[in-house]
């Protein structure tokens, strides 16, 4: 199992790739067929525009589609995916407080 979770690990990444998505600003795992997304979605220069909810669906699609994936789990700073399967843009206050609770949560060895 643990050598297909790296495979599906190593594909999601290919794909968030493909769409310019800059990685150093997330983390990307995969456990038992699910894969958990956390960070930042950021594009990786101005050249590319913005994301925006299509690219997120287009992407969000892309990485359901890949082999053995059960699911996508999201803990994004700057994005929510809702239960309707709506992307929504986190305002950037809300962002500044999570990007605290991340710290908070990291610093404690949690």
């Amino acid at each position: 199992m643990a050598a297909e979770d790296n495979n599906i690990t190593a594909a999601a990444r290919r794909i968030l790739s493909s769409y310019w998505v800059d990685l150093t600003r997330l983390n990307v795992r995969t456990t038992r067929g699910a894969i958990y997304i956390s960070g930042t979605f950021k594009r990786m220069t101005f050249e590319h525009a913005e994301m925006d909810e299509r690219m997120l669906r287009l992407i969000d699609s892309d990485l359901k589609m890949l082999d053995k994936v059960r699911t996508v789990n999201y803990d994004l700073l700057n994005w929510e995916l809702d239960a309707m399967d709506v992307w929504r843009r986190i305002d950037p206050e809300e962002q500044k407080r999570r990007k605290r609770q991340q710290t908070q949560w990291e610093s404690s060895g949690s």
